[in-house]
């Protein structure tokens, strides 16, 4: 799915904290589906479709605005902390790959 496919249903959602949410589960489970077609066996090839999806979530924030229905903004770093907390093993890899650099302390 594009970043503006997943934009746009955030929007047609009411743009609730519930529907960041959702976008942001569906990203990661796109990151499986992905990885299962490609056939990645490799800590590099994930962490390669990690900042992909990652790049995508970025063009989301911009394609909204970065803010909810209730004016409170979202985080550009939503993605990367939504994978540290629901996949910490494969963050601390990543963010290690990266050279600690994926999200401030």
């Amino acid at each position: 799915m594009k970043a503006s496919d997943y934009a746009q249903r955030f929007k047609t959602e009411g743009c609730t904290v519930e529907a960041l949410g959702r976008v942001v589960m569906d990203m990661i489970i796109e990151v499986r589906k992905i990885g299962e077609a490609r056939k990645i066996s490799r800590d590099e090839g994930l962490f390669s479709l990690l900042d992909e999806m990652n790049l995508k979530f970025e063009t989301f924030h911009h394609q909204t605005g970065g803010k909810l229905n209730d004016g409170s903004a979202i985080r550009k770093e939503a993605f990367k902390g939504m994978i540290r907390v629901r996949m910490p093993d494969t963050f601390a890899g990543w963010n290690e790959h990266h050279k600690g650099r994926l999200l401030p302390s």
